[in-house]
């Protein structure tokens, strides 16, 4: 389930790469996934203030797919997506401060 497709003209693909914004908070939080984007997958996360606020109010939250390819990339597109959210916007990032100590 998603809101935007940013590579839809991609058809083949083995995972992606998503952000989760809030438009009311202005949190944000990265994702990865290894399925079909129709699939029935939310989120990992093991952040409870997130999991709380995104299936509480999912309509405050737009699920962006940002990047398709293989399951490698995606990974590490993740990865520094994250490390990136952390070290420019801390506060508004909503992933688990897997990172915070290699800033």
């Amino acid at each position: 389930m998603f809101d935007l497709d940013e590579c839809e003209d991609i058809d083949i693909y083995e995972a992606y790469v998503y952000k989760c914004l809030n438009d009311k908070t202005e949190g944000i939080y990265w994702g990865f996934a290894f399925h079909g984007i129709y699939d029935p997958y939310w989120f990992s996360s093991a952040n409870e203030k997130f999991r709380e606020d995104f299936v509480n109010n999912r309509d405050d939250w737009k699920k962006i797919i940002v990047k398709k390819g293989n399951r490698f990339d995606m990974s590490d597109f993740e990865f520094n997506a994250i490390r990136k959210e952390i070290k420019d916007n801390k506060k508004k990032c909503m992933n688990i401060n897997l990172l915070e100590e290699d800033i």
